[in-house]
């Protein structure tokens, strides 16, 4: 399944033209892209052959594209014949999207552009025959297929939302901590906000504690020279962000630049803790120092991984990254860009720490006043670092499979639909205990397998394997492992495919 990486928004880059989505008919099966281009409304899941892509079109306004999940150059397209296609992406394959109300709210309908015809589905079959207005048989529910952990960008103020005084506010340049930390949660058709603190947003701003019709909003995407999502609540308001705290709450029934967002990924944010117990720091300036012991946000790093070099850079509150200086080879944050010198390997220890190599091939170590430098040639205990997760309050981990819920009883299978939260405890050894939201902390059978019914911690370990996947690893030494028949087990002898976590 897709990561956020590649759908809906993520800024500066070509990313922010196309979404990641599963579609849904009235009878609520998945359009299917079979091997051969062959098409059908089959798919009880989301799974890879379920997830199409809507490509904006930037040169005309409301005009979007549907991508196959199956090759990179096919599209949806009606043919000459009015039969439904896999075609190149041309003049046949350009789609508008309508939007229902009354007992459609919350539904898209798809209008092939030439033809006038809308998407529906006869049987198992897909079709567009049908003028006019759409009917039931034409409408689709949408389902992002992203993991729903996200942040938010107002795209006209460009800041991202985060919670303060009560309420979801537009005023963050960075998204720092738990409380720019935002979840979306998929109710037939509609989504919710969900805050760090778990309460919904209300459209008149407020926040409750339960998920009712006053916190349901219907998705609408918009393409052309603004291109951006906006959310409309059952009053039929758009969401955007009002006054000197820009506050995000309903107010328009039009949608303009004010009120499209983009959703981004969430990087995870750490601290990193030596040896000797101190904390890496900026606390002090530029210098990177590990001589602090009180958690602030001088204290906490974004870590962000450039998958085209397999390397990590490392961001501070003052949006400047840590970079590798000479003479010295000092770690200092003097950069807002990321350099050659701004990036590092990150090798993780069987203890749970981790290792981190500067662009000279050194490890970093600290001096006896706490500053970093890159200088060891191999890794004692002054290499090694402690890791804790800070913007994670809760878990929602997904794999290939699905996602990680919890069956009938308290054990925990990894091929669901939907998610379960779980409420993340981390320590500064840099291990976590896991828990469900009745308070009950995960343990581990003798065959592997993991439930929620401990009433005592049980110590993971966690590594970063990419920008949103991890590595979990037990306190026997071996992975979570996630199967095709939702087997979810820490057995996993090494990593690999089967024990990433997108998180």
């Amino acid at each position: 399944m897709s990561t956020n990486g590649v759908n809906g928004h993520s800024k500066d880059s070509v990313s922010e033209l196309s979404w990641k989505v599963g579609l849904l008919n009235c009878n609520t099966k998945y359009l299917t892209a079979e091997s051969f281009g062959k098409l059908n409304i089959t798919g009880s899941s989301l799974k890879k052959k379920q997830v199409w892509t809507i490509e904006h079109d930037r040169d005309n306004d409301g005009v979007i594209y549907l991508k196959s999940p199956q090759t990179e150059e096919s599209y949806l397209s009606r043919d000459r014949f009015r039969n439904v296609t896999l075609a190149e992406k041309g003049e046949e394959s350009r789609f508008s999207v309508e939007y229902g109300d009354g007992e459609y709210s919350g539904l898209w309908a798809f209008r092939n552009v030439k033809s006038q015809a809308f998407l529906g589905t006869k049987g198992d079959e897909l079709v567009c025959t049908k003028e006019g207005k759409p009917t039931k048989m034409e409408y689709w529910t949408v389902q992002l297929s992203i993991h729903p952990q996200v942040n938010i960008r107002h795209v006209n103020r460009n800041r991202y939302a985060h919670l303060c005084n009560d309420e979801l506010q537009c005023t963050e340049v960075t998204p720092w901590g738990p409380e720019a930390l935002i979840i979306l949660e998929f109710h037939k058709g509609k989504y919710a906000l969900r805050t760090s603190d778990d309460r919904y947003v209300n459209s008149d701003g407020s926040l409750s504690s339960e998920c009712s019709e006053g916190t349901l909003f219907m998705l609408e995407i918009r393409s052309g020279k603004e291109v951006g999502l906006a959310f409309k609540d059952f009053q039929q308001r758009y969401i955007t962000a009002i006054g000197t705290t820009a506050t995000m709450k309903g107010r328009n029934t039009t949608v303009g630049r004010d009120e499209l967002f983009a959703i981004e990924d969430s990087h995870p944010q750490v601290v990193f803790v030596s040896e000797a117990g101190k904390m890496a720091s900026v606390k002090q300036g530029v210098d990177i120092s590990a001589n602090q012991t009180e958690e602030t946000e001088t204290e906490t790093f974004q870590t962000e991984y450039q998958p085209e070099l397999s390397k990590w850079a490392v961001r501070t509150c003052k949006t400047t990254y840590w970079t590798m200086v000479n003479p010295g080879s000092a770690i200092q944050a003097n950069n807002r860009e990321i350099k050659d010198t701004s990036l590092f390997d990150l090798q993780w220890q069987d203890d749970g720490t981790v290792g981190i190599v500067a662009q000279n091939g050194k490890f970093v170590t600290h001096k006896s006043t706490g500053a970093m430098v890159a200088i060891a040639d191999t890794m004692g205990e002054k290499e090694k670092f402690h890791v804790k997760i800070t913007n994670r309050p809760y878990l929602i981990l997904r794999c290939q499979h699905g996602f990680v819920g919890i069956k009938s009883t308290s054990e925990y299978v990894c091929n669901k639909a939907n998610f379960t939260i779980i409420v993340l405890e981390g320590n500064n050894d840099g291990t976590y205990a896991m828990k469900d939201m009745n308070g009950k902390y995960w343990s581990i059978s003798e065959d592997g397998h993991v439930s929620a019914d401990g009433d005592e911690p049980t110590h993971f370990k966690i590594e970063f394997h990419k920008q949103t996947s991890i590595y979990i690893k037990g306190p026997n030494g071996r992975y979570l492992k996630g199967e095709q028949n939702g087997n979810f087990r820490v057995i996993g002898e090494e990593s690999g495919p089967d024990t990433a976590w997108e998180f």
